[in-house]
């Protein structure tokens, strides 16, 4: 599910999955979509028997090989494009996030994951941060204020790169690049009434994330920096 996902556990898969209730990344984990069903409108969420965190699909998905060259991932190509679900999965911190994205360039500023109330005034995101080549950073806001992290090393285009972030508390949020370049940003903010989740998308449709993604997860607590790193 984190880094070493793509040597040690996603060969060819295939639902119904099966999760070790023992495996510390197993712990607080309210989410997992690996985005890889065939021609899907809906995605669902395999922690969930019910699949209560279905994603629909705005648009047309594509399909492409994941990170172990077995596996599906989404892929997509227009800016018109994204998944969702009308739910904040996880509303309160401590919360993480982690997942595989494929990107086209370095330069362009596009979402990845991102968790709002609706508008730009309360969210947490992740994406490619604008102005800087390969730059991997993960924000907060609310009427406190705005805060980001960026991760201390870069992604590469055209590859597959593990992205993670972790927000601990109010006062910390942290960007991990390929389970390593973390980055802590220490800024107070609270973000509030969330209650919804996008793939591929932050703020709005310009910043559609252009490439493949797979295998996200959500939790309900912090990462440490080990977990990352496994």
């Amino acid at each position: 599910i984190t880094s070493r996902t793509k040597k040690q556990y996603l060969r060819r898969p295939t639902p119904p999955y099966v999760f070790n209730k023992d495996c510390s990344q197993a712990q607080g984990l309210q989410a997992f979509w690996p985005l890889g069903e065939p021609l899907a409108t809906l995605y669902y969420d395999y922690v969930r028997t019910a699949g209560s965190f279905k994603l629909a699909q705005t648009g047309t998905m594509g399909r492409s090989p994941g990170p172990d060259g077995e596996g599906l991932a989404a892929s997509n190509t227009s800016g018109a494009n994204d998944l969702s679900v009308a739910s904040a999965v996880v509303a309160t911190l401590p919360y993480s996030i982690a997942y595989w994205f494929y990107p086209g360039d370095t330069t362009t500023f596009m979402g990845l994951m991102f968790t709002s109330d609706g508008t730009l005034n309360n969210f947490y995101s992740s994406g490619m941060n604008p102005g800087v080549p390969g730059a991997y950073y993960v924000s907060s806001k609310s009427s406190e204020g705005d805060f980001g992290a960026t991760a201390s090393t870069t992604f590469l285009a055209n590859t597959w790169n593990h992205g993670c972030g972790v927000w601990a508390s109010a006062t910390s949020r942290r960007a991990f690049l390929n389970a390593g370049g973390a980055v802590t940003n220490s800024g107070s903010e609270t973000p509030v009434a969330l209650n919804q989740c996008h793939i591929f998308a932050a703020f709005a449709t310009p910043s559609v994330f252009s490439g493949s993604i797979c295998h996200c997860c959500i939790w309900n607590r912090a990462l440490t920096d080990n977990e990352v790193l496994e």
